[in-house]
């Protein structure tokens, strides 16, 4: 401020209210002019200045204030002409990234370079997602520059307020340390760019680059997104031509499968994850909404997938309804046991994060070519009811495994079926539950055991007389004989068409 004086220049109660309401406007400095309304400062506004620390310049009254006001314009305009020359090649470097679609490390990059301090990338999580390796940063530097971060909640209040500027990082002792600018994009917090000032101190443009790094982030990440869930299209639908197409050729998958990484000329076996009674789970867990349904659903797929993709198998995969349908590359000579327990791990670790929810397991048969997919689905699909029979639910079913029981589960509703049961065994049904259920388990282990009486009395944990004498309750019962390998087989697909028939 420049002013001669003439209205308050023997008014000490003036002088003093004027200081002090600059300072309150945060002036900079105030300039007077002596010579002609007052000879000099007078000591009342000296002493109120330097209280308030106020700058006071005194002005000989033979210099115009235009010269004084054209000089420091030229300044300030000068000033404020390199400052966006500066800001607009810098924004141009980062359109530059933008538009490369090298993504998020060529902008931590550039951004370091810029502002000549390290720049990280966080999620919402405070989890580093980007930083760049060649500021030498040590790790202990970054452990105090987000725990500094994380200690303050200005940044939940900047989103709050839909403020998405630049803000200081301060340490304990209330020194800057850093600054971050939140990436926010459509209402929603993706992350945080981050500065540790390390190397200089941090000026006017570092922080309006900071604020259009951000806004470049966060274009960065929703593209990335959207691209993630294009491609994630891309191959559900794929695997659902895979299993449910019987036109699906060799030739055919090769040409729509060119950006999944699946090769159609290797075998495959299909695995189906079946959430078990999902919506007597919703209804307990009082869970009603679409949107939150759907999360839920997600996040199981995500888990599923995540888990093979942490044990480096080659794979597409799908959601549907309440299926998740994975197509896995395989050799020719491959072990089962090891897809086995990746799937017997991704059941267990389902039953401990997610609460209440169970899930089934089929593996199919080995595919050789794009053409048995769709066969070797079904026999997912069938090992899961199959695997619910004889186990029950969360159980992982191997389709080979089930031997027999892959022919019996198609005959199990036929009428000349249920004849067959009651011939063989129609009269050991007929008794109470408790000689029932006894002699029925008796009968399975000792068809099981090859007819071995002395290994079937040890499984049982009975005496050997006391297994003689069921056998011979069971021989006059059935009218059959117990011995004859003919019987034997008979009695032991009765039993297997039982259980599936009585589940």
């Amino acid at each position: 401020m420049l002013t001669t004086a003439i209205s308050f220049g023997h008014n000490p109660d003036l002088q003093e209210e004027l200081i002090q309401k600059l300072s309150d406007k945060k002036v900079a400095a105030i300039g007077i002019a002596v010579g002609r309304y007052i000879d000099k400062i007078p000591e009342n506004i000296i002493k109120k200045a330097n209280s308030v620390d106020l700058t006071l310049v005194e002005i000989p009254w033979d210099i115009p204030f235009v010269d004084i006001t054209r000089e420091i314009g030229e300044k300030i305009i000068g000033s404020e002409l390199m400052l966006l020359e500066k800001m607009e090649k810098f924004r141009n470097q980062l359109m530059d990234v933008a538009l490369s679609g090298e993504g998020l490390g060529l902008l931590a990059q550039t951004l370091s370079q810029l502002i000549s301090n390290p720049c990280f990338i966080v999620n919402e999580h405070l989890q580093i997602v980007i930083y760049p390796t060649d500021f030498g940063t040590k790790e202990r530097e970054i452990k105090k520059l987000l725990g500094a971060f994380s200690k303050s909640n200005r940044s939940q209040d900047l989103i709050k307020g839909g403020d998405k500027k630049s803000s200081n990082i301060l340490d304990d002792r209330g020194e800057k340390i850093g600054a971050f600018a939140p990436i926010v994009a459509q209402g929603d917090l993706l992350g945080y760019l981050i500065v540790f000032e390390k190397n200089k101190k941090m000026d006017k443009v570092d922080y309006l680059v900071l604020e259009y790094g951000a806004t470049v982030a966060a274009l960065e990440i929703l593209k990335k997104s959207k691209d993630e869930r294009a491609l994630d299209r891309l191959e559900s639908d794929f695997v659902h031509d895979l299993i449910f197409s019987e036109d699906m050729t060799e030739q055919n998958a090769a040409e729509r499968a060119l950006f999944l990484k699946f090769d159609p000329a290797a075998p495959h076996i299909i695995v189906t994850i079946d959430i078990g009674d999902f919506s007597d789970y919703l209804r307990k867990s009082q869970v009603s909404s679409e949107v939150d349904i759907q999360i839920l659903k997600q996040k199981l797929f995500y888990t599923a997938h995540k888990k093979l993709s942490d044990s480096h198998l080659k794979f597409v995969s799908s959601r549907r309804s309440d299926k998740i349908v994975f197509v896995i590359e395989v050799g020719e000579s491959y072990d089962l046991t090891p897809i086995k327990d990746i799937f017997e791990e991704l059941r267990d670790h389902i039953a401990r994060n997610f609460q209440d929810i169970t899930v089934s397991v089929g593996i199919s048969s080995l595919c050789m070519s794009v053409e048995h997919i769709p066969k070797g689905y079904r026999e997912t699909e069938k090992a899961i009811k199959i695997g619910r029979i004889l186990s029950g639910k969360n159980k992982v079913t191997c389709f080979d495994e089930l031997g027999v029981y892959q022919i019996l589960f198609n005959l199990k509703e036929d009428e000349e079926i249920k004849d067959f049961i009651e011939r063989q065994i129609g009269r050991l049904l007929k008794l109470k539950n408790n000689k029932r259920n006894e002699l029925t388990h008796t009968l399975n282990t000792y068809i099981e055991l090859g007819g071995n009486t002395s290994k079937t009395a040890e499984a049982l944990f009975v005496h050997r007389n006391t297994l003689n004498y069921r056998l011979r309750t069971l021989n006059n019962l059935l009218k059959q004989d117990l011995h004859n390998p003919h019987t034997l087989l008979n009695l032991a697909i009765a039993l297997k068409l039982l259980r599936l028939q009585n589940k």
